[in-house]
């Protein structure tokens, strides 16, 4: 991903949160979500953040993300 090659390294983490058995897969839903969005694939990042769960404080990011996501260019 931060090579610019987004479209890899979405796919790979597609494919382990795939996998299952996670130890931590909001944490994994999370960062697949700014994953899209640093890929421009904003509608992508905003439904996965959307799915983001869980009470260790990784809801509360996505919220944050999804806020960040909305805001006008240059602001």
């Amino acid at each position: 991903m931060t090579s610019g090659q987004y479209q890899t390294g979405i796919d790979m983490m597609v494919q382990g949160i795939a996998k299952d058995g996670l130890s931590h897969p909001e944490d994994a839903k999370l960062h697949l979500g700014v994953a899209y969005l640093w890929a421009g694939k904003k509608a992508d990042g905003i439904k996965m953040l959307k799915s983001v769960q869980g009470t260790d404080g990784t809801a509360d990011l996505a919220r944050y993300w999804m806020i960040q996501a909305n805001r006008p260019l240059g602001k």
